[in-house]
């Protein structure tokens, strides 16, 4: 059986004040023209506070690959569904997984 791939993917943005985009989740299946993801969907924009933060519900969504800005890896092992997005200690917008795991940066690659 193949390994999981859980990825974390920045769409790129339309517009320069559009909402960030971030997508979390499981990788089931790609070809040249999209990716099909069993995934939560994060929306945010910067500075933010937690409550400016919108989750969207798993899902299997596709996506065509020109929307995307970036995508990271992370370890097959990360509890991307029962994570809950906010803040860190910094201000930085974050999925915090179960106790003992890492923070996952949800802002990297942000522009401006």
């Amino acid at each position: 059986m193949a390994a999981t791939r859980i990825w974390k993917a920045r769409m790129k943005k339309s517009y320069a004040d559009e909402t960030n985009h971030v997508i979390v989740g499981e990788v089931l299946e790609e070809n040249p023209i999209y990716l099909k993801m069993r995934c939560r969907a994060f929306h945010f924009k910067r500075p933010t506070s937690s409550t400016n933060i919108v989750t969207s519900e798993t899902k299997v969504r596709l996506f065509p690959w020109e929307r995307f800005s970036y995508i990271t890896e992370l370890p097959e092992s990360t509890d991307w569904e029962g994570a809950v997005a906010g803040l860190d200690a910094k201000g930085d917008v974050v999925l915090k997984p179960a106790a003992g795991e890492e923070n996952i940066d949800l802002k990297e690659g942000l522009d401006g």
